[in-house]
């Protein structure tokens, strides 16, 4: 009784059907998109594996930087290197990238010289 006038709930009100209840990690994946910090999220957990979907020698040379809609925007630290990656690796960086992240669309992958090195 008690416990009812401490949360407010009517008397006589039934608790929620079970599948009317979510988990805990629905709601924070509600209020990360709410926030617009989904894809930062999902960036940072990109990062964190990006050894193994790249490969570590082209890992070296590059980061996931962005979303930027359906795009990632990926950071080169030098000129050469984004060269090379917009030749040769973009296509299979791109296919790495859509595998690794089955239920994320990614429809393309930008290359860009790394805001962050000097």
């Amino acid at each position: 009784m008690i416990e009812c006038e401490r949360c407010r709930i009517a008397r006589g009100t039934p608790p929620p059907a079970e599948d009317a209840c979510a988990s805990i990690g629905a709601g924070v994946d509600t209020l990360l998109k709410g926030l617009g910090l989904s894809a930062l999220q999902w960036t940072r957990d990109l990062a964190a594996s990006w050894d193994v979907i790249v490969g570590s020698q082209i890992a070296r040379h590059c980061r996931p930087g962005r979303m930027n809609g359906s795009e990632l925007i990926v950071y080169v630290d030098n000129s050469v290197w984004l060269h090379e990656l917009q030749r040769y690796g973009l296509k299979g960086m791109h296919a790495k990238v859509q595998a690794y992240c089955k239920q994320q669309k990614i429809s393309s992958i930008r290359l860009q010289l790394d805001p962050d090195q000097k």
